[in-house]
């Protein structure tokens, strides 16, 4: 059973979804801010939709694999935080999805 957030913002330990977020926990930890905003925005507008479903399916497959055999490179991290901190910050500025 995994963490993740439910209605709004708040967090919640009742969820059955296994899935996790991998690049963005490699980068930034596992209970970091950062994971929390992107599991929040996966579950509640990615899951909603069938083009955000077939990322999420995409990224499960590539993701591991990324991780595995880059996640301990410094660039691996560089990189990813460029990408994502804009993408964070953005979803952080909306209104809580409910």
């Amino acid at each position: 059973m995994g963490t993740t957030y439910n209605e709004g913002f708040g967090r919640s330990t009742t969820s059955n979804s296994s899935e996790g977020c991998y690049i963005a926990t490699c980068v930034y930890g596992y209970d970091s801010d950062e994971v929390w905003t992107l599991r929040k925005f996966r579950d509640n507008v990615l899951k909603q939709h069938f083009i955000g479903k077939c990322f999420i399916k995409a990224y499960y497959f590539i993701s591991p694999k990324l991780v595995h055999f880059f996640g301990n490179q410094q660039w691996f991290h560089s990189f990813f935080k460029f990408i994502l901190n804009p993408l964070i910050k953005k979803i952080d500025s909306q209104e809580p999805i409910k």
